[in-house]
């Protein structure tokens, strides 16, 4: 579990396996157009699967919170933030992002265990 932020503004909340999304979250972005994305379900190996039995939209949301939790819990803060996802619009599918450096993807926790 953890959180990480891009640099353009984009955060994935949830399940990590190995520096990749795996499993189970929630991926904010912001479309050239200036909307909101939210893509919420399952990611395998950084490629956004969608929704599924596995893992659902509430289910993606649970896991968000979790992330967030566990973060919060690394950087030693008291209060859990709620995700506001009001403004953003849900992608069933997308085309696979591209793989991101290792060395540009750390997540939260990592920071903290150095």
């Amino acid at each position: 579990m953890g959180v990480y932020f891009w640099c353009d503004g984009t955060s994935y909340r949830g399940v990590w396996k190995q520096d990749k999304m795996h499993g189970c979250g929630i991926k904010l972005s912001c479309e050239d157009s200036g909307n909101n994305v939210m893509q919420a379900g399952l990611f395998l190996d950084d490629v956004f699967v969608g929704p599924s039995s596995v893992c659902d939209v509430p289910a993606a949301k649970q896991a968000a919170q979790q992330a967030v939790g566990a973060a919060n819990l690394a950087c030693g803060l008291k209060s859990q933030p709620k995700l506001d996802m009001s403004q953003t619009r849900l992608h069933e599918r997308s085309s696979p992002i591209s793989h991101i450096d290792a060395f540009r993807k750390r997540h939260v926790s990592s920071l903290h265990s150095s």
